[in-house]
């Protein structure tokens, strides 16, 4: 179980003293404010913690907490760009701290997430969703203006068709447990792949996919993928792709994962952007 402590604000009923540092880290009794709140998780169990604050203070929670080695708890710090969003604002910058819950299978498809369009394109596979016999089944690809396919496998509810132009961030379908014939899934998850013109696999080193940089893997057939500082991989272990040549060249994504999850996976209408100009292949 995880924890977030939200520190941010600027306290103006408390000035002069916030105008030195944040209202959180000023004493009550014996003690900085915010350790009360990290002792009370820190007794229930919970020692894996995520300090939401300011931009204005940042540096005095870092400074003092550190780590958290020596409160017995282990810190990590998401700065709000503003002070005036509110508690709904706040949470949302642990949104990728949260714990992702495993869905494993059988079952039905996660109706909350949406799988999107990376980029804009015609369509031109949109597996049969009745006929697990279908080479395509749980499949579609999208042909771009740049010659390049992107596809997606372990798609339910596809709502699609061949020959459909379809723009950035159109609904494609949701994730769920479908596979196409000889393949798996043992929780409910998407990939994304890459093909070129002649729909052979190919390498997704130097492609931006919603801000984060996704180059390939050194050891362990799995891509790397950066942003802001934050590093994952593509995807687990020899689960990179839809053939084995993309699989040993790390041509897809899994997407599961905090990080990974939010590439093309939306639960609201804000969709991803998506660059293949250094892309090769």
């Amino acid at each position: 179980m995880k924890g977030v402590v939200l520190a941010g604000g600027l306290g103006t009923r408390l000035y002069p003293l916030t105008q030195v540092t944040n209202k959180h880290l000023l004493p009550v009794y014996d003690k900085p404010m915010i350790l009360y709140a990290l002792d009370i998780l820190k007794r229930s169990g919970v020692t894996e913690i995520m300090v939401v604050c300011g931009r204005e203070h940042a540096g005095h929670f870092m400074n003092f907490l550190g780590s958290g080695k020596e409160f017995g708890v282990k810190l990590s710090y998401a700065l709000q760009d503003k002070n005036n969003g509110g508690i709904s604002d706040a949470l949302l910058y642990a949104e990728d701290f949260a714990p992702e819950p495993i869905i494993n299978c059988p079952n039905p498809a996660v109706e909350y997430q949406h799988v999107a369009a990376a980029a804009a394109g015609d369509v031109i596979v949109s597996g049969n969703e009745n006929d697990p016999t279908d080479k395509y089944h749980s499949m579609i690809e999208i042909k771009h203006a740049s010659g390049l396919i992107t596809g997606y496998i372990h798609v339910a509810n596809i709502n699609v068709k061949v020959g459909q132009h379809v723009e950035q961030g159109a609904i494609l379908g949701n994730p769920s447990c479908e596979f196409p014939p000889g393949g798996e899934a043992k929780g409910v998850h998407l990939h994304f792949f890459v093909l070129d013109q002649n729909k052979r696999a190919i390498p997704i080193t130097g492609f931006t996919l919603s801000g984060w940089q996704i180059q390939e893997g050194t050891a362990g057939n799995t891509g790397i993928m950066t942003k802001a500082g934050i590093q994952d991989r593509t995807a687990n272990l020899g689960r990179c792709g839809p053939s084995e040549a993309s699989i040993r060249r790390c041509g897809g994504i899994r997407m599961i994962s905090n990080y990974r999850k939010h590439l093309l996976l939306r639960t609201k209408a804000t969709w991803p952007s998506f660059s293949t100009a250094t892309a090769t292949g």
